[in-house]
C-alpha cells in the first residue's frame, strides 16, 4: 500500500488552465474517486499522476518520493484505461502477463501471478480465449488483471465502466468494491457518475473547472455539501433550490419557535433534498406551501413528483409509487428545515452542517 501527496498542482494546455493549484493527500489503502462534470479536469488529474501529462507546476509525491518529473514507466503505477486497449492477437493469460514478459520476468514467476490474478478475477476457465471471444465485462476484467499482475503501488482506473451496459456496471461496481477488500491497495479511480462515486469510494474529490470543490466521504458530501455546485451534482435526483421569501422565513420561524439556529435566514437560496419535502393532500397549518405539479415520474419502488413553485422554481419529492398524483394538479408540501441548507449568491453554503454524526468510509 502506497500513500500519494499532491502539492500545488497546475496543468495549462497553451492557454487553457485544466489544472488549478489541486491539493490533495491519498492514504494508503484509500479507495478514491474523482469525480464531476466533463471538462472539470478529473481525468487530466489522473494523467498527471499517471506521467502521462507533463505537469506545468507544482509536485506529486509517490510514499514521500517525488515522482513529479518521473517518467510513467518508472512510477510504479498501474492504469486501467476506458477502452480495454487488449491486443486481439493475444489470449487472455498473454494480454495480463506482456507487461511482465517486457520486464523480462522469470517465467515461473508471471505464471504464478496471472493464475492468481486470474483466481481473484474468476477468469481461470477463460485464459486461453481471445479478446473477440469475451463479454464486455469479462475485457474489462482481463484490463484489470493485467494492472493487478504487476503489483503496483497505486491502481489508476480512468472511466473503467463506461462502455458497459447498465446491468454489467451494476455487476462490475460491486466486483470492484470486493477486490479493493481483498487487495486492499490504493486505488483512484475517475467517473462523471456520481452513483459509482458514492458507492465505490472512501473517499470523493469532487472536481469544476481544474478545481477541488469538496473532499470527504459519500455520506458527508451528501448531507453537507459545501456549495451549490456540489449540491447539485451530488445526490439523484439533484437538490432543489427555492429563494429565501419572507414566507419561507416565517415557515422556518415557526418551525424554531421564533428562533433559527441554523441561521438559514440569512441566506439568498434554500437547498432542498427530495427527502425533506413531505407531500400533503390537505391544508397545512404551520409549514404549509403550495404548488402545482409538472411532472410525475413513476419508478417502481417510489414516485418522483417535480413541484413548479412561484410560478419559476422547482421542488423536487419523493412520494409512495402508487401515490394518486397527477400532473397539473395543485398540491401541498411541507420541508423540513432542520435538513436544508442556505446558499448565497456566490453559491457558498452559509449554514452549519445538517449533521456531523457520519460513517466513514463504506461498511
Amino acid at each position: 500500500m502506497s500513500s500519494l501527496e499532491i502539492k500545488k498542482l497546475h496543468k495549462n494546455f497553451s492557454n487553457y488552465h485544466a489544472i488549478r493549484g489541486v491539493d490533495l493527500q491519498i492514504e494508503k489503502g484509500e479507495f478514491t474517486v474523482f469525480v464531476g462534470p466533463s471538462g472539470c479536469g478529473k481525468s487530466t488529474l489522473l494523467r498527471l499522476i499517471a506521467g502521462l501529462e507533463v505537469v506545468t507546476s507544482g509536485s506529486i509525491l509517490l510514499n514521500d518520493q517525488d515522482i513529479t518529473d518521473t517518467s510513467a514507466a518508472e512510477r510504479d503505477l498501474a492504469m486501467v484505461f476506458q477502452s480495454y486497449a487488449l491486443y486481439p492477437h493475444m489470449s487472455v493469460a498473454e494480454n495480463m502477463s506482456f507487461a511482465l514478459k517486457i520486464a523480462k520476468v522469470d517465467p515461473k514467476i508471471i505464471a504464478e501471478k496471472v493464475a492468481d490474478a486470474a483466481e481473484i478475477l474468476q477468469l481461470t476457465s477463460l485464459l486461453d480465449r481471445k479478446p473477440k471471444a469475451l463479454s464486455g465485462g469479462q475485457r474489462q476484467r482481463v484490463a484489470i488483471g493485467r494492472a493487478i499482475v504487476r503489483q503496483p503501488s497505486v491502481f489508476l482506473f480512468d472511466e473503467p465502466l463506461s462502455n458497459l451496459d447498465a446491468s454489467l456496471r451494476v455487476q462490475m461496481r460491486q466486483e470492484l468494491s470486493g477486490l479493493h477488500k481483498r487487495l486492499k491497495s490504493t486505488m483512484i479511480y475517475v467517473t462523471h457518475d456520481q452513483v459509482e462515486a458514492m458507492t465505490l469510494a472512501d473517499k470523493v474529490v469532487i472536481l469544476n473547472a481544474g478545481n477541488v470543490e469538496q473532499v470527504g466521504t459519500p455520506l458527508n458530501v451528501y448531507y453537507n455539501p459545501a456549495s451549490r455546485f456540489v449540491a447539485e451534482f451530488i445526490g439523484t435526483p439533484k437538490m432543489s433550490f427555492i429563494p429565501m421569501s419572507d414566507d419561507i422565513k416565517k415557515l422556518i420561524a415557526n418551525e424554531y419557535d421564533g428562533a433559527d439556529p441554523r441561521k438559514l435566514t440569512s441566506s439568498t437560496w434554500l437547498g432542498v433534498r427530495p427527502e425533506s419535502v413531505t407531500l400533503s393532500s390537505q391544508l397545512l397549518t404551520k409549514a404549509g406551501l403550495t404548488g402545482k405539479v409538472s411532472l410525475v415520474e413513476r419508478l417502481g419502488a417510489e414516485t418522483l413528483v417535480y413541484i413548479d413553485y412561484l410560478g419559476e422554481h422547482k421542488i423536487t419529492a419523493r412520494a409512495d409509487s402508487l401515490a394518486s398524483i397527477e400532473a397539473g394538479a395543485d398540491i401541498q408540501f411541507s420541508i423540513d428545515f432542520q435538513n436544508v441548507h442556505g446558499f448565497d449568491d456566490d453559491g457558498l453554503r452559509l449554514s452549519p452542517d445538517v449533521t456531523d454524526n457520519l460513517i466513514v468510509g463504506n461498511v
